[in-house]
């Protein structure tokens, strides 16, 4: 069977052996697709029967649909792994597909741009020591073309904006907000860990507790006391309902609660005489990605149901400061490299 697409109106010839007939108006939407076909047809040997042609539009339906299928990304999981030498790696969200990024040593804190097409890290890969902060940086998602944004020191902890407009960031345990380019830095508050709420309008961060502050300065709030020493990593949920945290919960022990953004009903997800830190929320928040040392597991990366629920373990490589960009973010590619499209694989096959 060939497949000739013509027309500025998505029309095609399709011709199977000696036959050839025409479709127009080819719709394809959700892996299906529908042709309104000509009425009038042209054949060299007779009528094309309804048989032939009803079994030619489902078995490319059906091929089509296995094949994108096949095309879909999943979702990618950026962490850091190892200290004090630290490189930035990424990893499916089901567990495979493994990749590191960077072999400075010297790169942490690795954040997703919302589109997914850059990642934003801090590292010191131009300082002396082995400190892995210094300046902010950006770099593809494959870890190519890595370019500086700031130029420290001291400048660590990045995290965009959902318009993909901003970078927020840490200098000496100030926050920050620049442009995605690296311009206009202006000094926010003082304070660490910040992460802004889908809206873009708020960031939450650490100043000894919890707290919300306006992207102008305005409005600040404590969300939760600190009644021990540490709150660190945070992550607001899509849904802009939740904010993850990880709190020091007793002695060595490491917790993972989630409060609601107005500062109510909060909940211990994780409850592990270890290490359990860095959650990330999927973009259906639904499910948090997080670090552990659960006992009777290899430490690693898990993903858990947003309830604490339904613990599974990703990877044995243990990792920290993760986030998590998930598909439908993500541009996904077919085997040829080009991205995909149902029509565009209809073609593929039919050649």
């Amino acid at each position: 069977m060939r497949v000739d697409e013509f027309g500025e109106s998505r029309n095609a010839r399709i011709s199977t052996d000696n036959q050839t007939f025409y479709a127009r108006n080819i719709s394809l939407r959700s892996s299906t697709i529908s042709m309104k076909f000509d009425t009038g047809y042209r054949t060299q040997t007779g009528v094309v029967s309804a048989f032939v042609l009803t079994a030619i539009i489902c078995l490319s339906a059906f091929l089509s649909q296995r094949l994108l299928a096949q095309s879909r990304s999943t979702g990618r999981i950026v962490f850091t792994h190892g200290k004090p030498e630290s490189n930035i790696y990424v990893i499916n969200d089901d567990g495979t597909r493994l990749e590191q990024l960077t072999d400075t040593n010297k790169d942490s804190h690795p954040t997703w741009a919302p589109d997914g097409q850059l990642i934003a890290f801090a590292t010191g890969r131009n300082f002396k020591g082995t400190n892995t902060f210094g300046q902010i940086y950006a770099m593809k998602p494959d870890g190519t073309n890595p370019y500086l944004l700031t130029n420290g020191p001291g400048d660590d902890m990045p995290t965009w904006s959902e318009d993909g407009q901003t970078i927020a960031f840490v200098r000496r345990n100030e926050i920050y907000l620049m442009n995605s380019n690296g311009s206009n830095q202006r000094l926010l508050t003082r304070g660490r860990l910040p992460t802004f709420s889908p809206d873009g309008m708020q960031i939450a961060f650490v100043s000894g507790s919890l707290y919300i502050i306006s992207v102008d300065g305005t409005n600040r709030m404590q969300l939760h006391h600190a009644s021990v020493p540490c709150i660190c990593t945070l992550s607001w949920s899509p849904n802009g309902r939740w904010i993850a945290f990880t709190l020091l919960a007793g002695e060595n022990q490491w917790e993972i609660f989630r409060i609601g953004s107005d500062g109510t009903n909060l909940m211990n997800l994780t409850n592990h005489p270890a290490f359990d830190a860095y959650p990330a929320w999927s973009l259906d928040s639904t499910r948090i990605a997080f670090s552990s040392s659960i006992p009777r597991r290899e430490g690693g990366i898990f993903v858990m149901n947003a309830d604490g629920s339904n613990i599974v373990q990703l990877t044995a490589l243990g990792g920290f400061e993760l986030d998590w960009q998930t598909a439908e973010n993500l541009t996904p590619v077919n085997r040829q490299g080009k991205k995909s499209t149902t029509w565009g694989l209809l073609k593929m096959f039919a050649q």
